[in-house]
């Protein structure tokens, strides 16, 4: 986490990854590699370790995390229509975050 607010992508990665060596369904250290590597511009990457989180946990916030990093990506391509397709599923993700937030006790933390 301290990497992550000090934006430190390159040690939250290594650490990330030595998380996952040892637990390699560890959702929390699934969706630190997402963020890590989008943070490093590392889309396509991101995005696998992020729907590989998603998957092991339906967290809210792994969906919101995932949808900027779809609109990353398709930024970055340059494809206007490939733009507008991720900021659409992007907003489709925010809109069921928002509805299952409200029963995801890990946010009431």
């Amino acid at each position: 986490r301290a990497y992550h607010l000090k934006s430190d992508w390159v040690r939250l990665r290594e650490t990330v990854e030595e998380i996952l060596r040892l637990s390699p369904d560890d959702e929390a250290a699934l969706a630190g590699l997402g963020r890590a590597l989008r943070g490093l511009g590392r889309y396509a990457e991101s995005i696998a370790a992020l729907e590989r989180a998603l998957r092991r946990s339906g967290n809210p916030l792994v969906k919101l995390r995932l949808g900027q990093t779809y609109v990353n990506q398709a930024r970055e391509s340059g494809d206007a229509a490939a733009y507008l397709d991720a900021s659409v599923r992007k907003a489709r993700l925010a809109a069921e975050a928002i509805q299952e937030s409200r029963h995801y006790s890990a946010l009431s933390r």
